[in-house]
């Protein structure tokens, strides 16, 4: 995604937009400044963008026909001016910066709306944007009298534009991006759904209410949470049952009321009442940040008295889950669940797009009562690239997998050049993210069927990936089929998806009964990722999202395990698997045990001399452990909150509130997101019990730090970084980190720290939202990150599993 500036020399009046027509007048800018600067705010985790830099420095003074460097080379501002649609098109794989400006008469709120950018900075503060053109991005900001800046970095496509639009109503529900559930016949209960509200004012509304009345009056009252001044926040809201006995489509009316009861906006939506035997969507809460999201599904036709089986069919890029189950016609054996990835474009199935399909799979599970030995995962393109993963990653969840039309490595795919390591704080980056490795995960295909389907003359994910797949697997696999279609392009119809030979395929595998399993083969990047195949589980890992393998044969005649382990601290054996106080042989790692087996799982704990011994119990809740292994990106689920700073300075308390709510709107925006914001004055861990905290700020400016990181070895204040016996002094460092919550078993918090000015404005970047970045536990940098990227990190690494400096792995730069 590409980067642009742009300068307005004046705005015009225009006619109303059919989305906004109750606005009395919307401005476009018309006139500007670009900068072809070729930085991509792509699939990197630190990005280098001196154009910014320079913005954060006071030191951008874009001028028509001035020369700016860039990567040590030249490049020169030229006047734009957008076409008649009030477009800025640019040429085809140019990226760069376009900067705007606005004069206004008085200080005043209004609304900015931007379409085919990644990112807005309004003067001098990130907010999201629009990169791939839904044209639901609309910010609250306040100008200020005088010059006003807007500087726009650019996205997937080849055009922006940007328009200054008046505020309708202070606080405003927008029908834009709903999510909406379906109605079922016959299925009496009140179903999630979720709007935008738009708060347009300096002020922290609470206790606001929706109220939500079905077509014959039955009404459901919803609390609304805080929030924020000049935000957008997304509300789950209840939808009143009305049932009747055929298809249609129904009116209901949505009310937003104020902590006094008082109406202050108003919405009619439509509902959809469907047949459960129709392809239809549900809703669910999700246990990530307490959101709305859907999904969709197939019915199957299944016999009465049969449990059916599961097709979990991750979408492509752009596809809505409807129009994935969609493309399926009804099966005689199971239903088809398209998850959403939580956005059409979503996490491309890494990260937050992984837990949805999880999280979605859990659910529909339970609702359709499946087979859970006939499980199946699919997808198209981008989905094929989540079959292939999600499968490497979970190889005992489906009894086969079919990628369609898909590639296996996100990073191979997206970025060709992504093996070319250049420091060893790249590295550390990348293997934070090993877990989207795929190819060395491939082993873990040896558990599940493979069908692998790809069109010919695919000139989207190009061919030879499926063949390079095909001979991976052929060197190692015994039971997976291979099918190209002849002439078949990117996509060919929905034979693409519902292909009948694969189904057939599928039909003929099932999940083996787990006691049958006596062959272990097994690979993870992380615990926290998957730690479980079978009749084992990797609870510890020597060193942190290194791959780790366990190769284990259980002979049952002569009670002995044999096998082999790498990168393994603690290791679990499934009580199943062997009967209890019996004797059993042990053979692991040219070490041979003699065991007594116990009643219960057996636990296995590695010694720094590299013996095992057996241990009498779990590690403490507070180590590294299956439900919290760290990384960064690990911090921002369970229900998470972002915590930002109110006791520093002025200059301070704006960046991290902004910041805050920069993350927010970006993960809105990428992921359908609901994410609260709290003062760090207003946290208190009784009121938020088991949520993830996302705090922004420092020691010396949240109250909220000591609080939750009063036993960290870590230590960011005013001026100082403090890491175990290592200080870095200076106003320029920044930093983001991992550590468990004390008071919760899973919960952790992420930390958005600087030092001083500069220290928080390199901070600005969250990139972190992107799928196929990786941040280990701990990241250290100064502002030098802004321009010159990687050199600018200063220490990255991964606590040991006790959550210690001593016994963890860290780079740092000489």
């Amino acid at each position: 995604m590409r980067t642009l500036f742009l300068c307005l020399i004046g705005f015009i009046s225009m006619g109303i937009s059919s989305s906004f027509a109750q606005h009395p007048q919307e401005y476009l800018f018309k006139k500007g400044l670009f900068l072809n600067s070729s930085i991509i705010y792509g699939r990197t985790s630190i990005i280098a963008d001196p154009v910014v830099n320079a913005l954060f420095s006071n030191q951008l003074q874009p001028r028509s026909g001035t020369v700016f460097p860039v990567n040590a080379k030249n490049t020169t501002w030229v006047d734009v001016t957008c076409n008649e649609k009030g477009d800025f098109i640019f040429p085809e794989n140019v990226s760069g910066h376009l900067y705007l400006t606005y004069q206004s008469d008085q200080n005043r709120i209004v609304w900015f709306k931007s379409v085919g950018n990644t990112m807005s900075l309004i003067n001098g503060f990130p907010h999201e944007g629009d990169h791939y053109s839904f044209g639901w991005t609309i910010i609250p900001v306040e100008l200020k009298k005088g010059l006003n800046e807007f500087l726009l970095t650019s996205g997937r496509d080849q055009n922006i534009s940007a328009r200054i639009l008046d505020v309708p109503k202070p606080v405003k529900m927008v029908s834009e991006d709903m999510t909406l559930p379906d109605l079922i016949i016959d299925e009496n209960n009140n179903p999630w759904a979720a709007l935008r509200i738009i708060n347009s004012t300096k002020s922290h509304l609470k206790g606001l209410q929706i109220q939500c009345i079905s077509p014959n009056g039955t009404t459901i009252e919803n609390q609304v949470p805080d929030i924020e001044s000049l935000s957008t926040f997304k509300t789950a809201f209840k939808i009143p049952y009305f049932n009747t006995d055929k298809e249609q489509q129904l009116s209901y009316k949505v009310i937003l009321k104020d902590k006094r009861g008082k109406p202050i906006d108003e919405l009619t939506i439509s509902i959809n009442l469907k047949d459960k035997t129709s392809h239809h969507s549900r809703t669910f809460i999700s246990d990530i940040d307490h959101s709305v999201q859907y999904y969709s599904i197939s019915p199957g036709k299944i016999a009465e008295g049969v449990k059916p089986a599961l097709f979990l069919s991750v979408h492509g890029a752009s596809v809505e889950a409807r129009n994935q189950a969609a493309a399926y016609e009804s099966k005689s054996w199971g239903h088809v669940i398209a998850p959403t990835n939580r956005r059409p474009y979503g996490f491309g199935w890494e990260d937050w797009g992984r837990l949805d399909a999880l999280e979605v799979l859990r659910t529909a599970e339970k609702v359709f009562n499946t087979d859970p030995q006939r499980t199946y995962l699919t997808g198209h393109s981008m989905g094929g690239h989540g079959t292939w993963n999600i499968g490497a990653n979970y190889p005992d969840r489906f009894a086969a997998i079919a990628p369609c039309s898909g590639y296996a490595d996100i990073l191979g795919y997206a970025n060709p050049d992504s093996g070319k390591i250049q420091s060893d704080a790249e590295k550390m980056m990348l293997r934070a993210n090993n877990a989207c490795r795929t190819l060395s995960l491939a082993k873990n295909y040896l558990h599940e069927g493979v069908y692998i389907l790809h069109g010919d003359s695919d000139e989207t994910v190009p061919v030879f990936l499926a063949r390079a797949m095909r001979n991976l697997l052929g060197t190692f696999h015994p039971d997976f089929c291979y099918y190209e279609y002849p002439g078949g392009k990117h996509w060919y119809g929905n034979q693409c998806v519902d292909w009948p030979r694969m189904f057939d395929y599928l039909k003929y595998h099932t999940l083996a009964n787990p006691t049958e399993i006596k062959n272990i083969d097994f690979t993870t990047a992380s615990p926290g990722i998957c730690s479980s195949y079978y009749w084992i589980q990797i609870y510890q890992q020597e060193h942190s999202y290194e791959f780790s393998n366990v190769k284990l044969l259980f002979n049952p005649a002569t009670q002995t395990i044999s096998g082999a382990t790498q990168n393994v601290a603690f290791l679990v054996i499934k009580k199943y698997i062997y009967q209890k106080n019996k004797q059993l042989t042990l053979k692991i790692d040219n070490q041979t045990l003699t065991i007594t087996t116990p009643s219960g799982d057996m636990y296995l704990r590695k010694n720094k001399q590299g013996t095992w011994n057996l241990a009498t119990e779990l590690p403490s809740s507070n180590e590294k452990n299956p439900l919290r292994y760290g990384t960064f990106k690990d911090a921002f689920r369970h229900n998470m909150i972002f915590v930002y700073a109110t006791k520093g300075n002025t200059e301070e308390n704006a960046w991290y509130f902004n910041k805050a709510q920069f993350d927010a709107e970006t993960f809105l925006y990428r992921g359908n997101a609901s994410v609260r914001l709290i003062k760090d004055t207003e946290f208190n861990t009784s009121k938020y019990p088991d949520c993830g905290v996302i705090l922004y700020g420092n020691a010396s400016n949240n109250a909220a730090w000591h609080k939750l990181l009063s036993k960290c070895p870590l230590l960011v204040k005013n001026d100082e970084i403090i890491l175990g016996t290592r200080h870095y002094k200076g106003a320029n460092l920044g930093c983001y980190f991992t550590w468990p919550r004390d008071d919760s078993k899973e919960a952790s918090i992420g930390i958005i720290a600087g030092t001083g000015k500069e220290g928080m404005k390199a901070c600005y970047a969250n990139q972190y939202f992107l799928s196929g970045t990786g941040y280990p536990d701990v990241t250290i940098f100064n502002n030098r990150i802004l321009s010159d990227g990687y050199p600018g990190v200063l220490c990255s690494g991964f606590f040991g599993n006790a959550w210690n400096i001593e016994q963890g792995d860290f780079y740092y730069q000489k």
